[in-house]
């Protein structure tokens, strides 16, 4: 069979991630009138049929048969590994890397956190399983792989809103004077797409491996901000010009704030797709696919964010890098740009 009929595959496409990146690849697969077969993982196939209506074939993963995934797997050129948001997610990490290894799978590009280096082994566990999954693949796939490493998506002011709406102020884990980095969900979804297309088109195939130039991806905003800083660029962009505090909280109440908004009716389903795409594309706002839900804040996923502002906290993530800008070929979309820009979104939240 040859290369240019070689399917690729995406796990964990249940979580916010892995969904958007399937629905990029997708969608831009239809747009190119391609038939590459896209191959996505999920839990539940329940809460992915969208993918399906798009011409994914879902596969229900069962991390406790590896050899069915192993199956799966065979004669993928491409697997974009999303770690699992799951209290086993090392270990059903290390069945994924054993079966793609086994099913010789030629490629696989692993999706990490930017810091995810400076992770403490106790303090930050959930983080330091995602280094030694980076570690892993390292081994196993030798020059047949890259880390692509992702700061907070823009995306997490959703779940904040009502939190700022309600007390005007924002409350999170970290120090006002700390400066950290977002990202738009969508751009990073551009850039790894737009890397393997680029590969694809000397590789002789639609969708091509992520390539032998960098094995690290890590991508920032091109600018770091903090509290106070993102604060204004709220007030400015949704608040109508007040006044909104900042005030740094235990790690303890954010995880209870996020339990509460897990449930919140606003986060339950996406809302119908009745925008003109092109237009929402052309001015950068989100579309039903990349609007979070409740059921992606799962515990396993607070812990992960409540570590991720941990190292916001320590000092971890306040260097910025150009690999975002350099693969989408234009300026990521920063966050002041993005509350503007999203408006809507954010006003139907109220």
């Amino acid at each position: 069979m040859s290369q240019q009929q070689q399917p690729i595959a995406i796990s964990n496409v249940d979580s916010f991630l892995g969904y958007v990146l399937a629905y990029r690849f997708l969608q831009g697969r239809r747009q190119e009138q391609q038939q590459q077969e896209v191959r996505v993982l999920a839990r539940d196939p329940q809460n992915v049929q969208d993918l399906e209506r798009l011409g994914a074939k879902i596969i229900q993963v069962d991390y406790q048969n590896e050899q069915r995934i192993q199956r799966e797997l065979e004669r993928v050129s491409l697997l974009l590994m999303i770690p699992e948001d799951s209290s086993n997610a090392r270990q059903e990490g290390d069945v994924l890397i054993r079966a793609a290894r086994q099913a010789n799978v030629q490629y696989v590009g692993l999706f990490s956190l930017v810091g995810a280096d400076e992770a403490q082994e106790k303090q930050q566990r959930s983080i330091r399983n995602i280094l030694e999954l980076e570690q892993q693949i390292q081994q196993q796939f030798r020059d047949k792989h890259a880390i692509l490493r992702s700061s907070l998506f823009n995306q997490i002011f959703y779940y904040l809103d009502p939190m700022i709406e309600g007390r005007n102020q924002l409350d999170l884990p970290v120090s006002q004077e700390r400066k950290w980095s977002t990202v738009d969900v969508r751009d990073v979804a551009d850039a790894v797409y737009n890397l393997s297309r680029q590969n694809g088109q000397r590789e002789n195939t639609f969708f091509g491996t992520l390539g032998n130039e960098k094995r690290l991806y890590q991508f920032t905003g091109n600018q770091t901000r903090n509290g106070q800083e993102i604060v204004r660029e709220w007030s400015q962009a949704l608040g109508n010009g007040r006044k909104i505090e900042y005030k740094q909280i235990q790690p303890q109440e954010l995880e209870q704030y996020l339990r509460g908004i897990r449930d919140d009716s606003r986060f339950r389903n996406r809302p119908d797709d009745n925008n003109d795409q092109d237009q929402d594309d052309q001015q950068r706002r989100d579309r039903p696919h990349s609007l979070p839900l409740g059921r992606f804040l799962n515990n396993e996923f607070i812990r992960l964010l409540n570590d991720i502002f941990a190292l916001a906290d320590r000092g971890k993530l306040e260097n910025s890098t150009r690999d975002l800008q350099q693969l989408l070929g234009r300026q990521p979309q920063e966050i002041g740009e993005y509350f503007q820009n999203n408006r809507d979104n954010f006003n139907k939240l109220r």
